[in-house]
C-alpha cells in the first residue's frame, strides 16, 4: 500500500485543508506506510523515535510505566497522531504504544520532515499547525488540573468522587479507557 491523498483527508481532514495545489501529494510522497500485527510494540517508552504516526487503520494501545507497574491510558483509533512530542523535541518518547489490533499508519521520519521544511516550507508549516492542535488542547487540561489540584484540599475529595491521575492523563492525551 502507498500513501494516498484520499486516505490523509479520510483521516486527518484538518491537516489536509491546510495544504494547497499538489503540497497534498508531496505530503504523501514523504511517508511510508508502516503496518504493526496486534500485540508488536510501535513505540517504547523512553526511547527515542524521531518518527511521527498517523494512524489510518486499527487500534493502538497507550500505556505507561508508574513505579514496577504498567497503566494503561487508554486505546486510540484512525485519525490519532503518534510520537509527535519526541518527533517535535527529539527527546524520549513518553508512553509506549501497542497494536491492539493490526494498525496501517503513515510514518513521517525526521530527517524526510526537515527535507520538507526546506523544500516545501508551506507543507511543513500545516504539518506543525496540526501538531499544535492536537497538543495545545492537552497543554489546557494539564495546567487546569495542576490549577485545580493545588486549589483543592486532598481531605475534602473522595477517591471515587475525584479523577484520578491516570484519568487526567488520560484526558490530556485524549484517549479514553478501553
Amino acid at each position: 500500500m502507498k500513501p494516498s491523498a484520499k486516505t490523509l483527508i479520510e483521516h486527518f481532514p484538518g491537516l489536509v485543508a491546510r495544504l494547497r495545489g499538489g503540497d497534498a501529494a508531496t505530503f504523501t510522497a514523504a511517508l511510508e506506510v508502516r503496518e504493526v500485527a496486534t500485540g508488536d510494540v510501535l513505540v517504547r517508552e523512553g526511547e527515542k523515535s524521531g518518527t511521527l504516526y498517523l494512524l489510518c487503520d486499527g487500534e493502538a494501545l497507550v500505556t505507561i510505566s508508574v513505579a514496577s507497574s504498567t497503566r494503561e491510558l487508554g486505546r486510540v483509533g484512525p485519525g490519532a497522531m503518534l510520537g509527535e512530542l519526541s518527533f517535535l523535541d527529539g527527546d524520549a518518547t513518553t508512553a509506549k504504544i501497542t497494536a491492539a489490533t493490526p494498525l496501517t499508519l503513515f510514518a513521517l521520519s525526521r530527517a524526510k520532515f526537515n527535507e520538507l521544511l526546506t523544500t516545501k516550507p508551506a507543507i511543513a508549516s500545516a504539518l506543525l499547525h496540526g501538531i499544535s492542535e492536537t497538543l495545545a488542547p492537552r497543554v489546557r487540561f494539564a495546567t487546569e488540573r495542576v490549577q485545580a489540584l493545588g486549589a483543592v484540599p486532598t481531605t475534602t475529595a473522595t477517591p471515587a468522587a475525584a479523577p484520578t491521575i491516570l484519568d487526567s492523563v488520560r484526558r490530556l492525551f485524549g484517549i479514553g479507557k478501553a
